[in-house]
């Protein structure tokens, strides 16, 4: 991965609006010691003008703001990148991450640099990031749409699905030794209002029918691989967003902030030798949006469609797909279909069309993978009450290397600065329930300090809990073991 470094950019305009700009150099050295600006030959900056006073300013930063001294003043002044008005200039300095993209030409403005250094590499000279070499050609593809996929013929179909394999056997890497993922069926469609309902109906369903490890597991690894990912790599990720964020503007606007997660991620780990956002990528490029469906399923938007396109990687099941969209009522001919296959519990599923639900709506209790997920605007159905049951089997939880035994509900809260499980959970910052065929994690506590994956729960959204979860009460961790 190339070096996360951002830096200084001064701009200098004039009167007569004539602006010239230079990079003083990376942002920790410049802000290393307060920058002097003034007439004086010995200013880090100098501005040779007589309206200019020969120590006129000292700009610093401290505590993720940025400051103005000016001379003979006692206290600064926050300005975080505004500009102020030295004599007869008016001096802006701005944080990039690629000056040379963003130099403009000298304009002959009387600007030198004093004996410090400052301003003494060029932005020209500063090598391209291969982040923004990348960046610029997902954006080059997504304006020039005569590559984006418009007709789902054989190759394009092959072509979508060795992408799509190609991310599962990524996330599998990434997050092993946990067994391995494969897509069970790949869907198509030409219409994102179709995308969206069909999303919408097969995660309700979902929700509805009692929980099934399988039906959630690939979001749940995807969640898994972003949360790890943010956390140990967080300025990688930081940084790459900068990078994503003109190339995202380019994406659809509606599903815009999911799928610039994806462009977030492709860059923070260009330089890995597997990431599972590569393949989701290089579908974005080509116009084909991915939604994660139920049981490790996938459903493709064609955004550049020529003509209607409804379509199935299985092939007994398209005449459904078709029925489906066009004529909800077919539910009961599929579930018929579905019940011959041996696939109970979908079948009951669709046949149920509604019902209870266990848990919040996918949107929150996976929202770690939210790169495949459209934000959904429904109101979820409120959760019933969890009747605690044992039906996960030796259900544990490891805290400082010890296995603790799970009752129905136990309680998890900071005690005498550690973690410990508590027997009355009305007392706890955590909840966690076995009910439903799973282990349940919701807060016991209004604005409970807790995190889930390293990703903190703000709200009492109820989630299902996996082989390895990672809770974190203030800065000590907990692992779940089933």
């Amino acid at each position: 991965m190339a070096d996360n470094v951002t830096y200084v950019m001064m701009y200098v305009r004039d009167g007569d609006g004539r602006e010239q700009s230079h990079l003083l150099g990376e942002l920790r050295e410049v802000y290393r010691t307060p920058v002097s600006i003034g007439r004086d030959p010995d200013c880090d900056v100098v501005l040779d003008h007589p309206g200019v006073p020969p120590r006129a300013a000292e700009f610093s930063a401290g505590s993720n703001h940025r400051f103005v001294r000016w001379a003979n003043a006692e206290m600064r002044e926050r300005i975080d990148g505004h500009p102020v008005r030295i004599g007869a200039f008016e001096i802006r300095l701005a944080e990039i991450i690629e000056p040379g993209r963003l130099a403009l030409p000298p304009a002959g403005l009387p600007v030198r640099f004093g004996p410090r250094g400052l301003g003494a590499v060029l932005a020209t000279d500063i090598p391209e990031d291969p982040r923004t070499v990348e960046a610029r050609r997902i954006a080059d593809a997504l304006r020039a749409a005569g590559g984006h996929v418009r007709r789902l013929d054989a190759a394009s179909a092959a072509w979508c699905e060795e992408r799509l394999a190609a991310h599962f056997a990524a996330l599998s890497r990434v997050t092993a030794p946990l067994p391995p993922l494969l897509p069970t069926r790949i869907e198509y469609t030409g219409s994102l209002d179709d995308a969206a309902a069909r999303w919408t109906r097969e995660w309700a369903l979902a929700e509805a029918r009692p929980f099934h490890y399988v039906t959630w597991s690939h979001v749940h690894r995807l969640g898994r691989w972003w949360s790890d990912l943010e956390h140990v790599r967080a300025q990688d990720v930081h940084y790459a967003g900068w990078y994503a964020y003109p190339t995202g503007e380019l994406l659809l606007a509606r599903l815009r902030y999911t799928t610039g997660a994806i462009l977030t991620a492709h860059l923070a780990t260009l330089d890995d030798d597997v990431s599972p956002a590569r393949p989701l990528a290089g579908l974005l490029a080509r116009g084909v949006y991915p939604f994660a469906l139920p049981d490790s399923a996938m459903l493709l938007y064609l955004a550049s469609a020529e003509e209607p396109v409804r379509h199935s990687s299985r092939p007994m099941e398209r005449d459904f797909v078709d029925a489906l969209a066009d004529d909800d009522r077919a539910h009961l001919v599929y579930g018929d279909y579905l019940e011959q296959r041996g696939e109970l519990a979908r079948a009951a599923a669709i046949r149920a069309r509604s019902g209870p639900t266990l848990g919040g709506r996918i949107n929150d209790a996976f929202g770690d993978a939210r790169a495949l997920f459209l934000p959904g605007a429904r109101v979820p159905p409120a959760p019933r009450d969890l009747v605690p049951d044992a039906t996960v089997p030796d259900a544990r939880l490891e805290i400082e290397g010890h296995a603790y035994p799970l009752d129905s509900r136990t309680g998890l809260a900071w005690a005498d600065g550690r973690l410990a499980l508590v027997p009355e959970p009305g007392t706890a910052e955590v909840l966690l329930t076995q009910a439903g065929g799973a282990l349940w994690l919701s807060l016991g506590r209004d604005h409970a300090s807790a995190a889930l994956n390293h990703r903190h729960l703000f709200d009492r959204t109820r989630q299902p809990l996996f082989d390895g979860d990672v809770i974190t009460l203030r800065d000590r961790s907990a692992i779940v073991r089933l």
